[in-house]
């Protein structure tokens, strides 16, 4: 993938990370898809939520966590932390969108 010359030496690597991260909750998705039945719920807001948002969810949180460990955590999926206000950098997640 491309990244802009004009980004810092850290934020290429972030680009990066994510775009692989990215590419590999994108065939897990597609491997997900091709099941007939997905398991899905409604959350206490109203809205739905399916075991493909969480398996994608999961493999996201672990990847860019396990990389990042000094970023804050903010997801659709996930509870969440009032630490990563503290953070100066966080990864925003919504799985499926």
């Amino acid at each position: 993938m491309p990244v802009s010359d004009a980004l810092s030496p850290a934020l290429k690597d972030d680009a990066r990370l994510l775009f692989d991260v990215v590419r590999e909750a994108g065939e897990l998705g597609l491997s997900l898809a091709a099941r007939k039945e997905l398991k899905h719920w409604t959350k206490p807001d109203g809205s739905h939520v399916t075991e493909g948002d969480l398996a994608i969810n999961a493999l996201l949180e672990e990847r860019l966590r396990q990389a990042r460990p000094g970023y804050g955590w903010l997801s659709e999926e996930t509870p969440d932390a009032p630490e990563r206000l503290s953070r100066e950098k966080l990864w925003i997640i919504d799985p499926i969108d």
